[in-house]
């Protein structure tokens, strides 16, 4: 008889799952097991010593959230001042030259780069 996984056996595709679902699977079970471990705390008084176990499982997980999302997100965060208003419209009215200016598409070539 020949033993296959559960996952062949049953059709499910765990390594067709895009990374992003990998990432919000790891990060469910983290909450689940970190949550379980402390409510056995909690309740029962277990002396379970969860904080290091969550401490050193949570870098794993934001290494994996940087790998999976990219680093460019941090900087992203990093460049975003939500008291920034600067970028918001302003309440002067722009004329019709500048509105005519704003909709044409812009190229992606500079003028020293044709040959």
């Amino acid at each position: 008889m020949k033993r296959t996984c559960s996952h062949h056996r049953y059709g499910h595709k765990r390594h067709e799952q895009s990374e992003p679902e990998k990432f919000h699977r790891h990060l469910r079970t983290y909450i689940g097991v970190i949550g379980g471990m402390a409510l056995a705390n909690l309740f029962w008084g277990a002396h379970i010593h969860f904080q290091s176990v969550a401490f050193w499982w949570g870098i794993g997980l934001a290494i994996h959230y940087l790998n999976v999302f990219g680093w460019e997100s941090l900087r992203t965060a990093e460049r975003f001042d939500p008291t920034d208003t600067s970028h918001q419209a302003s309440d002067e009215y722009t004329t019709e030259d500048e509105l005519v200016e704003l909709q044409k598409p812009r190229r992606a070539w500079r003028e020293k780069d044709l040959v």
